[in-house]
């Protein structure tokens, strides 16, 4: 199944370092995403301007990129709220990792950090941040390219072999087929939810 994945949500990229946390404002929330690598969400005090930082020892390692490209990690939101990957680039521009996005998981309301500048909300349904608007994003079976986000999104993020990931490292032909069935279009909801895929309520 060959979705682009993340290409549907709005991204933001921010620049983010390693950080152990002990310049961090007070209240940064420590966010968790479905690979169960952890961030923190800093924020400025009228929460307009929110970046994600690695944390040190903890957080995944900067993804792959090419020469002359600063890798960064920072976040996107439609349904589902996410941690993505990206390469940036000397002249403003970046390209996602598109197979390091993952989205952010929760156990309490409280677990999912608001996007004030962009006026959205999340709540915890299901053990995900899902948007609190109902009318746009409806609960039940997600678009194909969220669907197949979750039926991998369990995989940890690392370079394989030392070189860029343009691909996950397994896509079991048994997974593929059961995403094609329940979802032949990418970005309509899929008929329903495949067989060992999370189910996002």
């Amino acid at each position: 199944m060959a979705m682009a994945r993340w290409l549907a949500s709005v991204l933001l990229l921010c620049a983010c370092s390693a950080d152990d946390g002990s310049a961090l404002p007070e209240g940064t929330l420590r966010v968790v995403d479905q690979s169960g690598a952890e961030f923190f969400w800093v924020c400025d005090e009228e929460l307009d301007d929110c970046d994600v930082h690695r944390i040190a020892g903890v957080s995944p390692p900067l993804p792959p990129c090419g020469k002359n490209s600063v890798p960064g990690y920072g976040y996107g939101w439609w349904r589902f709220l996410s941690i993505n990957a990206w390469c940036g680039h000397g002249d403003g521009t970046a390209v996602g990792n598109t197979d390091w996005g993952r989205y952010v998981t929760c156990e309490t309301d409280q677990d999912c950090p608001a996007i004030q500048h962009a006026a959205e909300a999340f709540e915890c349904r299901a053990g995900f941040c899902q948007n609190v608007d109902l009318d746009n994003h409806p609960p039940g079976p997600p678009r194909g390219v969220e669907m197949e986000a979750l039926c991998y999104g369990d995989a940890p993020r690392h370079a394989y072999d030392g070189s860029p990931i343009l691909t996950p490292p397994e896509r079991p032909e048994e997974m593929e087929r059961a995403l094609e069935a329940a979802c032949p279009n990418p970005s309509e909801a899929c008929a329903y939810i495949p067989t060992g895929c999370p189910d996002p309520g």
